[in-house]
Parts: C-alpha cells; sequence; structure tokens
C-alpha cells in the first residue's frame, strides 16, 4: 500500500491530475472562464478532457505548442548518423522557433526548461496554484518574465514570415513530465529584473544598413587587406565582430546617409518619427542645418502619419520594460565613480 502511495505522489503520475485540478476547481473557475483555462492546455492533451469537460479540441487555439514529438524526432533523425537523414532533420527543425518566457528564441536541441505550475502561476495570478513540480518559494524565478510571453492575439514573430516557423511558448516532456520550454541560457528562470525591449510590429526582419534618422550613427569600418609586397607574401583575412551587445568593428559618428532606399530602415524611421518626440525634433534641426531638404523631411512624416494608421503601438509595448532617461545617467555615473558598485531599490509597487 505505501509502495503505491508513492508511485501515485510521483511527479510523472501528479501532473495529469493538477491540469484536471487547473480545468474544475471551482475558486479558479470563478477568476477565470473554461475557455480562456482551456487555452493553457496544448491541442495534443485536450482529447484526454474535451468529451468530459465538453469543450473542443481544436478551439480556442492554444498559448502552447507540444513539441514533444518534434524533438525525438530531431534525436532519431541525429542520432543515425547518415547524411540523408542529417539533411532532413537540419531542413525540419533547424529553426529557432521556441519562444522563451524572457523573450529569446530558442532551438528545440537548446533548450532549458521550467516546471508549468510556475509558467501557470505566473499568467493565472488572480488565483493561487497548487504546486506539484515547485516549491512556492521559486515563484521569483519567473517574476521577470514578458508580460505578452502569451498573447491572446495570434500576432507571435515567424521567422522570415513563414507561418510554418512561428516562434511560439513550447512544452515538452522531460522525463515523463510536461515543462514550459526556456532557452538554454534562462534554464529554471532567473531572479534577475530584465529590461525587456517593445516588440516588433508585423515582422521580425532587421535592416541591413544601421539608423541614419538618429543622434548618433553606427558606421562600420573597413578592414583593408594587406598587399602583397617585398615583406609580406599573404593577405589579411577581413574579419568583424558582433552580438546582442553591437558591433565591436565600428564607429559612432553623427554623419548621416540618405543617398539609399531600405524598405525596412523607412519603416523602422517612421516608428520612431510617430513615438518619438526626440526623434522628430532632430529631422527639424536636420532641416535647419541643411542636412536634409524640407521635401526629404515631408515625405518621412507623411509616410511615418501613413504607417501608424495599421499600428496599435500599445500592444507591441504590453510587454516591454523600462528605465527613465534620468536614472540611466545616474547608474552610469555611479558605476564610474563608485569602481562598479551600484546601489539600487527595487520598487514592487
Amino acid at each position: 500500500m505505501t509502495a503505491g502511495i508513492k508511485i501515485a505522489n510521483e511527479t510523472k503520475n501528479l501532473w495529469p491530475g493538477f491540469i484536471w485540478y487547473l480545468l474544475t476547481n471551482k475558486d479558479i473557475l470563478d477568476e477565470y472562464n473554461i475557455e480562456y483555462l482551456w487555452k493553457f492546455i496544448p491541442t495534443s492533451w485536450r482529447l484526454w478532457w474535451s468529451d468530459t469537460l465538453g469543450l473542443r479540441v481544436d478551439s480556442p487555439k492554444p498559448f502552447f505548442h507540444d513539441i514533444f514529438v518534434d524533438i525525438n524526432d530531431w534525436s532519431n533523425l541525429i542520432s543515425t548518423d547518415t547524411l540523408p537523414n542529417l539533411r532532413d532533420a537540419c531542413n525540419k527543425h533547424l529553426i529557432p522557433t521556441v519562444l522563451c518566457p524572457y523573450g529569446c528564441s530558442a532551438f528545440i536541441h537548446r533548450t532549458g526548461s521550467i516546471s508549468i505550475d510556475l509558467i501557470f502561476q505566473r499568467y493565472l495570478p488572480k488565483v493561487e496554484l497548487k504546486k506539484f513540480i515547485s516549491n512556492k518559494k521559486y515563484l521569483s524565478h519567473v517574476e521577470s518574465t514578458r508580460d505578452d510571453y502569451i498573447r491572446m492575439k495570434d500576432d507571435y514573430d515567424k521567422w522570415l514570415l513563414n507561418e510554418k516557423w512561428a516562434v511560439l511558448p513550447s512544452i515538452s516532456f522531460i522525463d515523463n513530465v510536461p515543462y514550459v520550454l526556456t532557452c538554454d541560457d534562462h534554464h529554471k528562470g532567473i531572479k534577475l529584473h530584465i529590461i525587456h525591449p517593445p516588440r516588433q510590429p508585423l515582422h521580425n526582419l532587421p535592416s541591413k544598413y544601421s539608423d541614419q534618422l538618429c543622434h548618433c550613427c553606427i558606421r562600420s569600418r573597413t578592414i583593408k587587406p594587406l598587399k602583397s609586397s617585398h615583406f609580406s607574401t599573404g593577405f589579411q583575412m577581413h574579419e568583424q565582430r558582433g552580438c546582442f551587445n553591437g558591433i565591436d568593428t565600428c564607429n559612432v559618428t553623427t554623419y548621416r546617409n540618405f543617398d539609399f532606399r531600405s524598405k525596412l530602415l523607412k519603416d523602422n524611421e517612421a516608428r520612431s518619427i510617430i513615438n518619438r518626440p526626440d526623434i522628430n525634433a532632430l529631422l527639424t534641426t536636420m532641416v535647419e542645418e541643411k542636412s536634409i531638404s524640407q521635401v526629404l523631411a515631408n515625405d518621412k512624416r507623411s509616410y511615418a502619419n501613413y504607417v501608424s494608421q495599421n499600428f496599435d503601438f500599445d500592444q507591441y509595448t504590453d510587454g516591454a520594460t523600462y528605465v527613465p532617461l534620468e536614472y540611466t545617467i545616474i547608474m552610469k555615473r555611479d558605476l564610474l565613480n563608485s569602481g562598479g558598485i551600484v546601489k539600487a531599490t527595487i520598487d514592487n509597487r
């Protein structure tokens, strides 16, 4: 009898009860309607409860995508060590389509995980859920996830605008227990407070040109190869290094170049003109300094007004956080004056 109770209390046997509790508990249903709670259940799980609850399997669209089958398919193809299977695995799965709760994207073979009870609690804040994997004290590990990690509108980013490559909140089974997947840097969550940038409307395609309508422009440095001569018989390789912190082989200048066309860059400028008064004022200053013509400035403003009619910018800033400029300057100054130690006060109101 004791052995049976022990087996029943194993995490791999508890999670179906947690889902049933989530969908049927009266206190939870008083705060959230069943259709909203049903969105937390991946489509591949719904057959287990749909008949009993009288809910449809295919509607509403779930927040989470179960990719356990995809991960298994990747592992099986890679483990064969054959070139055709390697080709098939890369063509099918080598796209970073796992959306981390902190806003990152990850490949299915390079993920971390967070307990689903913690993530569900994070996005169902009106109730206190029973924990079956984690302790309540670990809730601090998910406080700084993005508020827009799960969205009522299906407007998740898609790689190269391909509908099959949508970057989605994902769940998979690890040792027969379902977990929400993260990038490998945010495995088990973090306690740090994170600055989340706003999302980009429509797509995540970057322009190949740096912003020109800005206070300071980034211009990459050209590294010329050595010429063959009496003391040199080889050529130097071109190299440019960059990461999420920026490019390390570049100059920051006030020289701006507007003699090229870029639809992506024009869209970026339009959003800045509409949402940033300092950029709009900079455009006026550039006309006064004769850096650009009044006709070009009018064209940029007209296009910005036209583009802004199609966007609800508030929905793209829902999950964003910020630090006021004056505090950023204070932090930078204190960092320089205190030898790397910064005192901070965290207000949780």
